[in-house]
């Protein structure tokens, strides 16, 4: 069973072809595989390449989640984007994948030109060996969830939507580097997080948050931006974990959820003053997140889910 797309972010659309995915793989008794691509089609199909919510390893460990088999991760290059939709059926998806059966998004089209529609791909199935279905879209407030329209709520902070876009917060995950050390003096050690320059992230500022660190979930606050009262240039994620007070973690995966924004970043008249804002900061997020109750976001009372919410399947889309 085969699926192809970006994936960027899974959300609850990429979530809802993944279920009809995994439940025609359980059926076939097949293995559920996601093909995707290391760099956005975009960049070559419309020569600007959109920046991503997640990396590429991220997207992996996210569909790892989601209960998928195996990810198949190519590079979107001249020769894959010069594929006809009859050559990527039979070279990609029949002899490299063994596909006995194609899910397609509600908008998906492959090959060359986007030539692939669902009705190209039923009738090439058919001479290639593989079932083609399409997934039906999830909508929010009636338009289909999308990565474009997540990108959009994230980048102008609007972390509520990005929640119920997503069925989860916001997150970003990588690898703990050093900084200069600046936390510990004060008294609020940081673990920090180097963004490639390529993710769309939410305005700068200071924000409540939990982190995943080693399979346990903290509370934390997280400084996303250069921390202007040290002249600092490099723009960075500085999260200081409450509670938190075993080993250093360098070189470590972190995968830090932004609950909601306190305050933006200033600029601080000495290291007294920003210790006394970063200890409302703690004060105010312990408060924000219901001391590891239900956790408050900021456009909603609540984290919406597709039950009961205004996230539910649209119509059939041919």
């Amino acid at each position: 069973m085969v699926t192809v797309g970006i994936f960027d972010g899974v959300h609850l659309g990429h979530q809802g072809v993944l279920r009809d995915l995994k439940a025609l793989a359980r059926e076939m008794k097949a293995p559920a595989t996601v093909l995707t691509f290391r760099t956005h089609p975009d960049g070559l199909v419309q020569g600007k390449t959109p920046s991503l919510l997640v990396s590429v390893e991220y997207r992996l460990l996210l569909l790892e989640r989601e209960g998928v088999d195996q990810a198949v991760v190519l590079p979107f290059d001249q020769a894959l984007k010069n594929l006809t939709a009859r050559e990527f059926a039979f070279q990609v998806l029949r002899d490299t994948l063994g596909c006995k059966a194609l899910i397609m998004g509600f908008d998906s089209a492959l090959g060359r030109n986007r030539e692939g529609t669902l009705a190209v791909m039923t009738r090439l199935g058919k001479e290639a060996g593989f079932l083609v279905r399409q997934s039906l879209p999830i909508l929010w407030r009636g338009r289909p969830i999308s990565s474009s329209l997540l990108r959009e709520a994230v980048a102008r902070g609007d972390l509520g939507l990005a929640w119920a876009l997503l069925g989860r917060p916001h997150a970003f995950w990588g690898t703990v580097v050093p900084g200069e050390g600046r936390g510990r003096p004060l008294g609020f050690p940081t673990a920090n997080l180097r963004p490639s320059g390529l993710e769309v992230l939410p305005p700068r500022g200071v924000y409540a948050a939990t982190a995943e660190l080693r399979g346990k979930t903290w509370p934390a606050v997280l400084n996303l931006g250069t921390c202007p009262t040290f002249q600092g240039k490099e723009t960075l994620l500085e999260v200081h974990l409450i509670g938190y007070e075993g080993d250093d973690f360098y070189g470590e995966s972190l995968e830090v959820f932004f609950h909601g924004r306190l305050r933006e970043e200033r600029t601080f008249p000495d290291a007294g003053a920003l210790r006394a804002r970063i200890e409302q900061d703690l004060r105010e997020c312990l408060e924000l997140l219901g001391k590891g109750e239900s956790p408050a976001v900021d456009t909603l009372p609540r984290p919406p889910t597709i039950p009961g919410s205004e996230c539910e399947p649209g119509p059939y889309s041919p």
